[in-house]
């Protein structure tokens, strides 16, 4: 997922289309595996979708983006948690 974000966030600055429907599409197993199908499933396929202007392209990726890097620390955080509890002291 972090090589899906960075690809994306470098796909969304150099405003490259077709690399941002493609990151898209790669990150549907990561977001299904960490349980975000609800809130991001619509906008990747929103994201795939070659009709869609730049304006709209730009701000939903900024969400996935956002929600993203939320689940990112999030999952971090609980290994982190899963780590000290289970180190042995």
């Amino acid at each position: 997922m972090p090589e899906s974000h960075a690809a994306l966030t470098k796909a969304k600055e150099e405003d490259d289309r077709l690399k941002i429907q493609r990151v898209a599409h790669q990150m549907k197993t990561s977001i299904s595996i960490m349980g975000l199908d609800s809130w991001l499933m619509p906008k990747l396929d929103l994201l795939e979708d070659h009709d869609r202007g730049s304006q709209e392209i730009q701000e939903t990726v900024l969400v996935v983006r956002t929600i993203c890097q939320e689940a990112l620390q999030e999952a971090q955080s609980f290994y982190n948690h899963v780590k000290r509890t289970a180190s042995p002291t």
